[in-house]
């Protein structure tokens, strides 16, 4: 789902600057900018954090070639570890336990 340790730094790194508001460089390494900025937004809202890390990591997941046929199960994994109460930063991983449940249907 992450496509490895370098896309998986690099959605928390992206989550880390939005909000924050404070620009990282991109690169899909842990450097001490990248800690430094991580680290302060974890510290203040670590659910926050993971939210919008998630919902990141699934509009990344849309641009696989596997989306048409794997989306419900896939959003349904990203919900699965997202906080329990969402903010509404991305309103399809409140909308994936229905999803999933129609999907296992099949």
């Amino acid at each position: 789902m992450w496509s490895g340790p370098g896309a998986a730094t690099q959605v928390f790194q992206t989550a880390g600057q939005k909000i924050s508001e404070t620009p990282i460089t991109l690169d899909g390494m842990f450097g001490p900018q990248s800690i430094l900025v991580i680290n302060a937004v974890a510290a203040k809202d670590p659910e926050l954090l993971v939210e919008t890390a998630n919902c990141l990591a699934l509009d990344r997941l849309k641009h696989s070639p596997g989306w048409e046929r794997f989306s419900p199960i896939w959003s349904q994994r990203l919900r699965a570890f997202s906080p329990v109460i969402l903010r509404g930063v991305c309103p399809e991983l409140a909308a994936a336990d229905t999803n999933a449940a129609s999907w296992a249907a099949r």
